[in-house]
């Protein structure tokens, strides 16, 4: 038994032998087996020494950040609270807007300004942040956010008010520039507002660019033209206007009847405008020719200087196909508002039977602040 066993023994290990002896490989005494290095790559790597302790992982693809877009006048914030300090950015990477400043007088040679200031815009980060650079000797130089965009707003050099030429908008600062600003000097009026005979200097004044002269309006009809300047004192120096005929600039506070005044933007110069309390009227137009009735016309008598007589002034015209006007079996209603407390011309015009223009029939008025009077204007047969 111990003698089969023995021998199925030996019978294992000859087989074992043979079967797995050629895979181990010979050994040298005293060596040890090294096995191949792999780079991070998959490469072999000639110095298994080079290679890291920690393989580099594959780059992965990461997720595009888009450019932030541009910031323009209709997506910003405007910082109106105080004229920003130099630098005061939130801590924003600062470089330096600079150049020089030029004036160049109508049909002359540009020269550097020796004092005077410019006004800008810094668009950054949604939001615009209004400064004023001073000017010394020609030169400029601030600093606003890197990667900003800039609006030139005008200003003034040398006691002159300017805008600066081939800026029309915003742009992008190019901080290796040398900027060089010229400015043209350009007319001033400047608009003084009083309140009635007392002549007391308003504050909380609005002046729109309106379409004519006619200021006074159907009741409850909004007030028309863009809007110039607003909630300012008296006195004020109006912007700018870019236009090469005269134009009418409609003058109001809150209480106080509109007024209308026509500049010439072309000229420089000074104007008063006297506004006089508010107050609304109805006038029912009657009378065996209101059918021929087309218009109906306003005047205001203002007082004349130092007790001269009034002055007659027409100030509004409402046609037939004004909004807010109606009729009844007896009458053409016309309601207004925004009329100034004095005494009024009314007039109705129309045709007479040859087809010419008449006045049909005329009445006058006198207005109180915050009156509401009704007044019949009775046509005559011409």
């Amino acid at each position: 038994m111990r003698f089969a066993v023995l021998l199925l023994a030996v019978l294992v290990g000859v087989t074992a032998f043979f079967l797995f002896g050629d895979r181990l490989g010979p050994t040298v005494p005293g060596e040890e087996q090294v096995p191949a290095v792999v780079s991070p790559l998959g490469m072999s790597g000639d110095d298994p020494a080079a290679a890291p302790e920690n393989p580099v992982e594959p780059a992965m693809d990461l997720p595009t950040v888009p450019d932030e877009p541009e910031e323009s006048l209709t997506s910003v914030t405007e910082d109106n609270s105080s004229r920003v300090p130099d630098g005061d950015f939130g801590g924003a990477e600062l470089v330096e807007f600079h150049g020089n400043a030029m004036l160049q007088p109508v049909g002359k040679t540009p020269y550097p300004a020796v004092r005077g200031t410019i006004e800008i815009a810094v668009l950054n980060r949604g939001k615009m942040v209004p400064l004023t650079v001073n000017v010394n000797q020609g030169r400029f130089q601030v600093e606003v956010p890197a990667r900003c965009r800039l609006r030139i707003d005008g200003g003034r050099l040398e006691d002159q008010t300017v805008r600066f030429l081939g800026f029309p908008g915003p742009f992008t600062l190019d901080e290796t520039a040398d900027y060089a600003l010229i400015g043209e000097p350009i007319p001033v009026n400047t608009l003084r507002v009083f309140a009635g005979t007392q002549l007391v200097p308003l504050a909380g004044v609005t002046v729109r660019i309106g379409p004519d002269a006619t200021t006074a309006r159907s009741r409850g009809e909004a007030m028309v033209g863009d809007v110039l300047v607003e909630n300012a004192a008296s006195p004020i120096e109006l912007p700018y206007l870019a236009a090469d005929h005269p134009i009418w600039l409609h003058v109001s506070a809150d209480g106080y009847a509109t007024t209308a005044l026509l500049v010439d933007p072309r000229e420089s110069g000074v104007m008063d405008a006297v506004l006089w309390p508010a107050a609304e009227l109805t006038v029912r137009v009657t009378g065996p020719n209101r059918t021929n009735l087309k218009a109906l016309l306003l005047h205001r008598m203002e007082p004349g200087p130092n007790g001269a007589a009034p002055s007659k002034r027409h100030f509004a015209t409402f046609g037939l196909n004004t909004p807010g006007i109606t009729t009844d079996p007896d009458a053409t209603i016309f309601a207004l508002e925004g009329l100034p407390a004095l005494p009024l011309f009314l007039e109705a015009r129309g045709f007479d039977k040859r087809g010419r223009e008449t006045v049909l029939g005329k009445t006058t008025i006198e207005l109180g602040p915050n009156d509401g009077k009704t007044v019949e204007l009775r046509t005559e047969n011409p």
